[in-house]
């Protein structure tokens, strides 16, 4: 959870620049902040007690808005960066879920939670955690 906060962290000046330049952000979806959608995700992961999702609406749907949230402020504030002009989407999504303690955070949760008892957090899991660009990144 640390490594992800820092990197959060170390972002922040880069997303607002993003913001800032585009004059808007397709970030908060999940109607958290950045630090919430991280929380949320780590107390997934750890099996602590996973309040503070995207507010009223499933477990299942908490876990895809708040994973995309994550995935579009770390990829917002990436392109926002010094010396890099309109990376791909491809790189992009390989900088985040090969590079970024956030990306393994949700490869980690999506190997995890596969077998959750709840059929829609399985479906979005199987279906909408990580791209099928990605899934070479799962053990």
């Amino acid at each position: 959870m640390s490594r992800v906060l820092g990197e959060i962290s170390d972002l922040s000046p880069w997303f607002e620049l993003s913001r800032e330049r585009r004059g808007r952000s397709i970030f908060g979806v999940s109607q958290l902040n950045i630090q919430e959608c991280a929380h949320f995700l780590t107390s997934l992961l750890t099996n602590e007690n996973p309040d503070g999702g995207a507010k009223n609406v499933s477990l299942g749907e908490s876990l895809k808005r708040t994973s995309e949230d994550l995935f579009t402020w770390y990829t917002e504030a990436a392109a926002a960066q010094p010396g890099v002009t309109a990376p791909s989407s491809r790189t992009l999504e390989d900088w985040y879920w090969g590079e970024t303690a956030a990306g393994r955070l949700v490869l980690d949760l999506a190997q995890q939670q596969r077998d959750h008892p709840d059929p829609l957090v399985r479906r979005i899991v199987e279906r909408n955690l990580v791209p099928w660009t990605q899934n070479h990144r799962l053990e």
